[in-house]
């Protein structure tokens, strides 16, 4: 229970975060927006440090998400080593950049439609487990009562 707690701690976060970022987007509507807007609230190393900041995270999660696909193509290829599947993925991705705008806007659209199609899959799926529907029985699901039961390993 804990985990899913703190799940949506999370996800109640993201969407303020994300309201009030939308909200500034259409109100003050810049080429840059972060760094744009820091160097407009707090001066010109405000905004050059967060580009470099938000730069350098995009290139480790960049990094990260080509070892997770990777890995998840291993599974199905398991003789093929990991750069090579890393390779081909950071390949591709430049070629869709490379493309133009317009190319790289659909198969953002694309990709969209099939993560959140995936996510819905993956919520009728576990509400059907939950139900007893698939195979393999129902579970033992039982809502915690006591304080430990719901932090099992503390906050």
């Amino acid at each position: 229970f804990s985990v899913l707690l703190s799940f949506l701690i999370g996800a109640i976060g993201t969407y303020f975060v994300f309201e009030q970022l939308a909200k500034l987007s259409a109100k003050q509507p810049e080429k840059g927006s972060f760094c744009a807007y820091a160097r407009k609230a707090f001066g010109r190393w405000a905004g050059f440090s967060n580009g470099w900041v938000y730069w350098s995270s995009e290139m480790l999660i960049t990094g990260s998400q080509l070892t997770a696909i990777s890995l998840f193509t291993k599974h199905w290829f398991p003789q093929v080593p990991l750069w090579v599947f890393a390779s081909i993925y950071a390949v591709l991705g430049l070629l869709i950049i490379f493309t133009g705008l317009s190319v790289f806007e659909k198969t953002e659209n694309v990709l969209a439609v099939i993560k959140t199609a995936a996510i819905f899959m993956f919520i009728v799926i576990a509400i059907l487990a939950l139900c007893g529907i698939l195979s393999g029985g129902r579970p033992d699901v039982q809502v915690p009562n006591k304080t430990s039961e719901f932090f099992p390993y503390g906050a």
